[in-house]
């Protein structure tokens, strides 16, 4: 993959983006259609498009995960989604639920939604509710899309989430190529879109030492490990 040429205004913008959101949108706990949906949506994801995976073996079977990944598509989260037998709690972003077209969709499943620039405390508690139950999450630490398809810097909320959970969380690097040329007029042409879905070893954050969790530390771990999954030309702030 070839990323754009970087522009470090554009880099600055997404970092600081933050929601448009006219109410607050609370998580759908029941999520009583989930079970419905991922066996729908599934295999109708992978009949559309071509989803190419590897490093499924590093998935813990059970026990709390957290899926972390580079984000350049608004779908990006529904590839891994559709092939790691996981049962994943995605958290979109709250102008998802504004959307009349795909609110149906992220409420009935029980996505939790991210008010970015806001103090969230629903999103820390829910995250935790579902890792404290064994659950799994996605989420990318970048907080937005990337605009030039390399990483960009993240945030530390990932990681302030996963040092409030109880028990030990597993962190698994999902890496993900070609997003950025997915579309839909593909299939007009009667072709189907590729996604490389990569996978990297599980690991545990490291905090460092010291009563309060560094989470500067471990953010910056973490999207190391991020980056080891990708190519070079996409690994953008942690190429080095």
């Amino acid at each position: 993959m070839t990323t754009s040429p970087i522009n470090q205004e554009e880099i600055t913008a997404a970092e600081n983006k933050k929601s448009v959101f006219e109410r607050h949108w609370e998580w759908n706990r029941e999520h009583k259609w989930r079970p419905f949906i991922r066996a729908t949506l599934a295999p109708v994801a992978r009949g559309l498009v071509n989803i190419k995976i590897s490093g499924l073996e590093h998935v813990p079977v059970t026990g709390p995960v957290v899926f972390i990944i580079n984000h350049i598509h608004a779908l990006d989260p529904a590839f891994p989604m559709a092939v790691i037998q996981r049962d994943i709690t995605p958290l979109p972003k709250v102008e998802i639920f504004e959307n009349k077209w795909t609110r149906w969709l992220v409420m009935a499943y029980g996505g939790i939604p991210v008010h970015r620039g806001a103090v969230d405390k629903q999103v820390i508690r829910a995250s935790c509710e579902v890792l404290e139950n064994d659950g799994a999450i996605i989420l990318s630490p970048e907080g937005t899309r990337s605009p030039t398809g390399a990483l960009i810097r993240a945030h530390n909320g990932f990681a302030f989430i996963v040092s409030r959970v109880k028990k030990p969380v597993n962190i698994v690097p999902v890496g993900l190529l070609d997003t950025h040329h997915f579309s839909f007029s593909g299939w007009l042409r009667l072709r189907r879109p590729e996604v490389n879905v990569r996978l990297g070893p599980a690991f545990q954050l490291d905090f460092g030492p010291g009563p309060r969790p560094n989470l500067d530390r471990a953010t910056e771990d973490a999207m190391h490990r991020l980056a080891a999954v990708l190519p070079a030309a996409m690994r953008g702030a942690y190429a080095s």
